[in-house]
């Protein structure tokens, strides 16, 4: 049986760029959607 999916994400931060690339990992399709041109995300490295 195959349990692979097709996955849409909107947005494309830290979150959804993890998760498109875990469930890319895990054989599924996935779609990353964003309104604006470049994949986006922010983060802080805190001391």
């Amino acid at each position: 049986m195959n349990n692979k999916k097709k996955v849409a994400i909107i947005r494309s931060g830290i979150g959804g760029m993890a998760i498109a690339i875990r469930l890319a990992q895990k054989g599924h399709d996935v779609d990353l959607y964003e309104k604006i041109v470049t994949l986006v995300g922010s983060y802080h490295i805190s001391n």
